[in-house]
């Protein structure tokens, strides 16, 4: 035993087994106590993280076409050096864009590609690709009309003259498919209330099919200038009175008349034209004694609105019968 001891490859063996045995122990303790941090000799700290909405570029000739199904904005998500992925959340000089440069018109799956990340990073995007739709871009000039909302709520009385609109004519852009549809344009005027005339009032353009459904439509101008002349129609028509009931026994009637031959009257249109006269203003004779005026109330026609004025004098004149 002493002859192994004193011997000098007995010794070097033995420095070897302890030499690995230390180096072990040691490695063991810096992988449990490195499970979260990462190992140091094989990577840094990584991290993960997304960010939402980032847009998406078109790189499209928009003179000629019209792309319909590309994401408006994606979810991206980072992973790499925690360093690396805090700078491209705070400064985001990075993109995220579709290159259709290089395809026809019709329909293709088409992955959204990005640029200006560190090499460092891996990047992820939700969704990485989209389905779009290429299209021919077509403009065609369409003339303006007016639609009024809430017309039956005009002031009472009050109607709505024939609208003009400046200018008469927009141009309707978009895709082949959806321009091809245009049937009707329409500037959208809200008269709720309105009693005095409509002057260079801006309205919203409105682009419809023939089943009044709105298009996905670019209109050039949006909004229209609108003119209506509001008026509170009237007419004049005449009058005439009538008696009723009895003079006093020794009177006899001579005479009556209106101080006045015409009146006017407001109302609807239709209701008005058909009016040419006020025949029913009747005057009571029973009460009458000598020669004077008397005012009356002018009766308001059926769906007339007023009558200017509402009361008229009539002039009676008597005289005493003889016995």
């Amino acid at each position: 035993m002493d002859r192994w001891l004193k011997s000098p490859w007995f010794i070097r063996i033995i420095s070897l087994i302890l030499a690995v045995l230390l180096y072990a122990s040691v490695a063991l303790n810096d992988t449990a106590s490195g499970t979260n941090s990462g190992s140091a000799l094989f990577s840094q700290d990584t991290e993960l993280a997304s960010i939402n909405d980032i847009p998406v570029n078109l790189y499209v000739d928009e003179e000629k076409y019209i792309v319909r199904g590309a994401p408006q904005a994606v979810t991206v998500t980072v992973e790499g050096p925690k360093s690396e992925v805090m700078k491209a959340i705070r400064q985001r000089s990075f993109s995220l864009f579709i290159d259709l440069r290089e395809l026809e018109t019709g329909s293709h799956t088409v992955p959204i590609k990005h640029s200006g990340f560190s090499n460092q990073l891996s990047v992820y995007m939700e969704p990485s690709e989209a389905d779009i739709t290429i299209e021919k871009r077509l403009t065609k000039k369409v003339s303006v009309e007016v639609d009024f909302m809430n017309r039956g709520r005009v002031a009472s009385g009050y109607e709505l003259g024939k609208p003009s609109v400046e200018p008469k004519q927009i141009e309707v852009t978009g895709s082949e498919s959806e321009v091809s549809k245009v049937a009707l344009v329409k500037a959208i005027l809200d008269v709720q209330g309105i009693s005095e005339s409509i002057q260079d009032k801006e309205a919203p353009v409105k682009v419809y099919d023939e089943q009044g459904n709105e298009l996905n439509v670019i209109a050039e101008p949006a909004t229209v200038q609108v003119n209506v002349p509001v008026s509170y129609p009237s007419k004049e028509v005449s009058v005439a009175v009538k008696s009723e009931g009895n003079l006093p026994n020794g009177l006899t009637l001579k005479s009556l008349e209106l101080t006045e031959d015409t009146v006017e009257i407001y109302g609807p249109s239709e209701a008005i034209d058909a009016i040419d006269s006020i025949k029913d203003i009747r005057v009571d004779l029973s009460n009458v004694k000598e020669d004077g005026s008397i005012k009356v109330d002018l009766p308001l026609p059926e769906k007339v609105e007023k009558v200017e004025p509402s009361q008229l004098e009539v002039q009676v004149d008597v005289e005493e019968s003889g016995e």
